[in-house]
């Protein structure tokens, strides 16, 4: 028996000051953890906490929630990692100074990234109530100036599509396919909601954004990162790095894990695997694009992250 259901256990019989000696006990983490877990099972919908200097508004969930609430962070390595990289490389200049967050969540790439970078942000976000904290979250931490919100799902035909939200990740909403449906099975899914879907260049058109300003695109869009490739050319064109989530399987289940690389083929001539950049900075290896396929292939099932470098993209030493 794990230690958060021996610290519940205790509590649920009533025993707070023996409960509470226990808690002190735990490692801060799992403290952390075990009362998110009490706030969720006490069916609390949001909650609101400061850590690390910033105000965070969160749904009370598994997933991104629960790790933000936990470490303070989501993927906080990698976003200090690449804060450090785009400063050594000075890839943010006057006339340049826009950072696209696609897939943006309720903000843990944008809030750092502005406040770290003093970039602005076009944050673009589906689901609405992601939209809503991600709003909240910029807005009580001072940021609202620096950020543009696009309530839009990012796809190469314009419309209105439905995202399924899985049970396993509450935050993880993924595009409606049918391979999606057959594979995971109705169990494993909590519920869909339309929203609205764009191409990328035609997101930042709209929201007033020169392309000629975006100094860099991160994605995490659950599978659809091909989408994103396609319809951001025009930035790659411009010299414009994408760091983009690669996972195996959302890839297969959007019907594109044996396409994307010829696509990233397509836009850029190299590429940097994420964990180097998080280990060794700007010394991080540069591999030529026609090894992504190969990378992908031999990923262990499991998520990592890249940054795709355009051919105009010119790198210091």
């Amino acid at each position: 028996m794990s230690l958060l259901s021996v610290a519940t256990n205790i509590s649920a019989y009533f025993q707070w000051d023996l409960a509470y000696r226990f808690l002190m006990r735990m490692p801060a983490l799992n403290r952390r953890e075990l009362a998110w877990r009490i706030l969720q099972r006490e069916h609390t919908d949001s909650a609101s906490f400061r850590v690390d200097g910033f105000v965070w508004n969160a749904p009370v969930t598994l997933g991104v929630p629960l790790v933000l609430f936990r470490s303070g962070c989501f993927q906080g390595e990698e976003v200090c990692a690449m804060i450090d990289w785009i400063r050594h490389q000075e890839l943010l200049q006057p006339g340049r100074d826009t950072i696209i967050d696609v897939g943006a969540n309720i903000g843990t790439t944008s809030l750092p990234m502005i406040r770290g970078l003093g970039c602005r942000i076009l944050a673009i976000e589906p689901e609405p109530r992601n939209l809503h904290f991600l709003r909240k979250n910029l807005e009580d931490n001072g940021l609202s100036n620096l950020a543009c919100v696009a309530p839009c799902a990012i796809l190469r035909e314009p419309g209105t599509i439905s995202l399924l939200q899985p049970t396993e990740d509450p935050g993880g909403f993924c595009v409606d396919r049918a391979r999606i449906r057959a594979e995971m099975g109705q169990s494993a899914l909590n519920g869909a909601v339309d929203v609205r879907a764009d191409r990328l260049d035609s997101v930042a058109t709209e929201q007033g954004f020169d392309f000629a300003r975006i100094a860099l695109v991160w994605s995490d869009t659950q599978g659809c990162e091909e989408d994103v490739m396609v319809t951001g050319a025009e930035f790659w064109s411009r010299g414009a790095p994408l760091y983009t989530e690669v996972e195996p399987l959302s890839l297969r289940r959007q019907g594109v894990y044996n396409t994307i690389a010829g696509v990233a083929a397509q836009h850029f001539d190299r590429y940097i695997e994420a964990k180097d950049i998080v280990s060794l900075g700007a010394a991080a290896p540069v591999h030529p694009i026609c090894e992504f396929a190969s990378y992908l292939a031999n990923l262990p099932g499991i998520n990592a992250d890249v940054l795709f470098l355009p051919p105009n993209c010119q790198l210091k030493t």
